[in-house]
């Protein structure tokens, strides 16, 4: 793995990282939240770093305002990111932070107030942490809130992705990309392997990269974990939280997951050359046809018997269809992930 001797040396503090995409109507109270927690004693210094995505609004200037107005003695630093994308934006803002952690504050998330000092505590008492992740409670500013949603908020980042607090066993991924907490120089590891993102590469809806980076660090020996007391508040105000809004974000979801289906099958396969590591998992894919007509008669069968998931079968047909329809775009990213993955097992930690 070729090493970049010109990154500067790892500073301990904690870089907070805001994507923004015309975020004009959405970002004060992300900020004035963040405002309330900067006075929390702290060890490490801290930085607020914003992304701008691509933005068509006024987004830098209506924070720039903001910040100024709420007088934290502490710099905000604005960041162009011109490629669509939230992948983009991730990258672009954990290579510009200046310090080892780096929080993932999404521009609707408003962090508790105690969350630097329980990132601080857990990272001190748990160094061998790559990715430490929490989770988010919704707010619907008194709209009124769907008999359905507390089965499903969990598609909503408003659920516990696992029961309790500890390290994610081998295999386990399902982490939180809002309010999680990057290692930058595990972030560095990766990226020096040849890591990057591979979904939420254009406009519209975030989902994939967190998954893909968790799989990437799980996969390759850094250890994740989920804090149950690191919580924050997931702004889903406007309407957002819709019956339509939920099927075309599982729609998306279910895509998004055949990125990292594949992403774990070359890793099964990793002790193979990457030419039968192709092959094997283009034969995989190939009997997805026929795996998916046999699904489907056994839902149509067992559906007046057992509970139907609509939103799991969604998901999952748009995984399988996904992989079918663009076969050819799947194999050809073999290669990367097969490279990147034989690169940090290499050097894994």
């Amino acid at each position: 793995m070729s090493k970049n001797t010109d990154q500067p040396a790892l500073v301990d503090g904690v870089s907070i990282l805001i994507c923004c995409y015309n975020s004009a109507k959405k970002i004060t109270p992300t900020l004035q939240h963040l405002a309330r927690l900067l006075p929390t004693k702290t060890q490490w210094p801290v930085e607020v770093v914003l992304i701008n995505n691509n933005s068509s609004d006024d987004t830098v200037a209506v924070a720039n305002q903001v910040w100024d107005e709420l007088n934290t003695n502490l710099k905000l630093t604005c960041v162009e990111e011109p490629r669509p994308g939230h992948g983009n934006a991730l990258e672009c803002g954990y290579n510009a932070a200046r310090y080892e952690l780096m929080v993932m504050c999404d521009d609707d998330n408003w962090l508790n107030e105690n969350y630097l000092q329980l990132v601080e505590a857990r990272f001190l008492s748990n160094p061998d942490i790559g990715l430490l992740g929490g989770w988010g409670h919704a707010w619907l500013n008194d709209e009124p809130i769907p008999k359905w949603f507390e089965k499903y908020k969990v598609h909503y980042v408003c659920a516990k992705p696992v029961e309790q607090s500890g390290y994610y066993g081998h295999g386990q991924f399902s982490i939180w990309g809002a309010g999680s907490v990057l290692r930058k120089s595990a972030w560095r590891r990766l990226t020096a392997a040849g890591f990057s993102f591979i979904n939420a590469r254009t406009s519209g809806k975030a989902l994939g990269a967190d998954t893909e980076l968790a799989i990437a660090l799980n996969t390759s020996g850094f250890k994740l974990y989920f804090d149950d007391a690191l919580q924050f508040t997931h702004d889903l105000s406007g309407g957002r939280v819709t019956w339509d809004n939920l099927i075309e974000q599982a729609a998306l979801n279910g895509r998004c997951s055949a990125v990292t289906w594949l992403m774990l099958r070359v890793h099964a396969n990793i002790h193979l050359s990457q030419q039968q590591c192709r092959q094997l998992i283009a034969n995989e894919i190939g009997k997805f046809k026929y795996s998916q007509y046999y699904i489907e008669l056994v839902l149509f069968v067992t559906k007046p018997f057992y509970p139907f998931d609509p939103i799991a079968d969604i998901r999952r047909r748009e995984k399988r269809n996904e992989l079918l329809k663009r076969k050819t775009y799947y194999c050809d990213l073999i290669p990367g992930i097969y490279q990147w993955m034989k690169a940090i097992g290499q050097t894994k930690i």
